[in-house]
């Protein structure tokens, strides 16, 4: 296995690992182990134009901070997967896009955007998310282009 497989291995474990919410008995302070399972704190638009002291997200972003989308996408810059603005460019006056990526979001998958995720995999988030979320979640990328930028 070459090193960039293993790289996309170890990413991908990682993400599934985050995805599910999965937490390990804690260990003593420091270990290597801390930087793998430290959440990464994704930046959005609502959060760097609220307050200082207390970011209120607005209601989509609180739902997809809940279910755990923010660990790997933002609204307008890369994470892990791509930006919801760039999905939403993607899937600009595509009839289909709705029901495709309800779909993508319960199953996960590959290959839509591996020069931006390097193969990372998205992990499936039916059965973890409810059908009606995923829904809300889907209008609200796909709404990011007719919103001003």
């Amino acid at each position: 296995m070459n090193l960039g497989r293993l790289i996309i291995a170890a990413l991908t474990l990682t993400l599934n690992l985050a995805a599910c919410e999965q937490q390990a008995p804690p260990e003593a302070p420091g270990s290597a182990h801390d930087e793998i399972t430290s959440p990464i704190k994704p930046h959005t638009l609502s959060q760097l134009s609220a307050p200082a002291t207390e970011p209120t997200l607005s209601p989509p972003l609180a739902l997809a901070q809940k279910s755990g989308c923010l660990n790997c996408h933002a609204v307008d810059h890369k994470i892990i997967g791509p930006p919801w603005q760039e999905v939403s460019k993607r899937y600009a006056g595509d009839e289909g896009a709705r029901s495709h990526l309800i779909k993508k979001v319960k199953t996960g998958g590959s290959g839509n955007w591996t020069e931006i995720t390097g193969g990372v995999v998205m992990p499936a988030y039916g059965g973890r998310v409810s059908e009606q979320d995923i829904e809300i979640l889907v209008d609200f990328v796909l709404s990011l282009t007719q919103q001003p930028q």
